[in-house]
């Protein structure tokens, strides 16, 4: 991609995901849970769930994130949380399914070249749009596809707007849980985490980390992203 260079991506087959399932059978493992990017961006999903019928003796509940790989933090800290309760697999993963409902997703983009390469957006859209500074916010919608949510024109502006949703989707004197990453952008993340911090001072925030190079792929670099939700009683 720094070269110029187009590049694509592609789901995992079911058999890879077979053959995962496999290790970890024969290292003594009778029951796994999968937790996948949202079935409406990508197949992976759905080999993830083919996979589970190539495998005798073991019970795979596959999860659908409906989101970017982000989520991935929340629903790991969720799982995290049930388990120590010693709790049966389904229900475990019936309550994890429940709660993403529940967790929200937002990704800034820093240029739209990309955009316009994937052919999401004109030439002229594209270039307007740079010029401007404009910030597209990307959302989840509730059945895990991607839309644009809003156009802001400053860093400034951004950090408000995601503040703000963050607001209107947490319950008064509840605590929220934040997950931040980026695109080959970590030196926006300090700024990023300390409005966080600041606007939520009881929240649990993860430490920044890269998002998954798929998403960088589609979106392009530069660009950072938050997932949120509330912390499980």
């Amino acid at each position: 991609m720094n070269q110029g260079n187009k590049v694509t991506t592609s789901q995992p087959s079911p058999e890879a995901f077979a053959q995962a399932y496999r290790a970890l059978q024969a290292k003594g493992f009778d029951s796994v849970v999968v937790i996948t990017i949202s079935a409406a961006l990508s197949g992976t999903y759905q080999s993830a769930v083919m996979a589970a019928e190539l495998v005798e003796g073991m019970s795979v509940e596959v999860i659908d994130t409906k989101s970017s790989s982000m989520i991935g933090d929340l629903v790991m800290y969720h799982i995290e949380q049930r388990l120590t309760q010693g709790m049966e697999l389904k229900q475990l993963a019936a309550e994890v399914r429940e709660a993403i409902q529940g967790m929200r997703s937002i990704l800034t983009i820093n240029n739209l070249d990309t955009l316009y390469k994937s052919g999401r957006l004109t030439r002229s859209q594209a270039f307007i749009g740079n010029a401007l500074q404009v910030k597209p916010m990307l959302i989840t919608d509730p059945d895990g596809k991607m839309e644009l949510a809003d156009r802001i024109r400053s860093t400034k502006k951004a950090m408000e707007y995601l503040v703000t949703k963050i607001r209107e989707s947490i319950p008064a004197g509840r605590k929220p849980f934040i997950s931040v990453g980026h695109i080959q952008a970590p030196e926006k993340l300090e700024s990023v985490s300390a409005v966080l911090q600041t606007a939520f001072p009881q929240a649990v925030i993860v430490p920044a980390r890269e998002i998954s190079p798929v998403v960088a792929v589609h979106l392009g670099k530069g660009g950072y992203g938050i997932c949120w939700m509330t912390i499980p009683e």
